[in-house]
């Protein structure tokens, strides 16, 4: 039951914590579950202060699975996501996260290559 009111608040636009539990009629604890919950039940919802240190976040609804034609936002930026797009994140950051990859994937080749070279140096030194 609190799921609801608290989703039915989130869908009016984002909410601080405290302005959730007023509209539930509970505590902010539960609030913080709730929204754990409904994270978990495929409602992507985003804090938008999670990086401020801000101790109060201002949650929003990034994907509302109910209403998968409605709008629907970057889950890192609010930029409203087209129907041409099914991804979680817009544009810009669909590219950084493609970069972030492939310097990942770039790091992990350099040291295998850096492991295999080792492991031949070795073999040469014993033969």
């Amino acid at each position: 039951m609190t799921g609801a009111l608290v989703l039915e608040a989130l869908r009016e636009g984002p909410k601080t914590t405290g302005e959730l539990a007023a509209a539930a009629g509970v505590t902010r604890n539960a609030v913080l579950c709730s929204l754990y919950y409904l994270d978990r039940a495929g409602y992507q919802i985003v804090n938008e202060r999670a990086r401020s240190g801000r101790v109060e976040g201002l949650y929003r609804i990034a994907y509302d699975r109910e209403v998968p034609s409605g709008d629907r936002t970057c889950l890192i930026c609010p930029k409203t996501l087209g129907p041409g797009n099914p991804g979680p994140y817009c544009r810009y950051h669909r590219r950084m996260m493609a970069r972030l990859l492939l310097m990942a994937l770039d790091a992990a080749l350099d040291r295998m290559t850096e492991v295999t070279s080792d492991d031949e140096q070795q073999q040469l030194t014993l033969a």
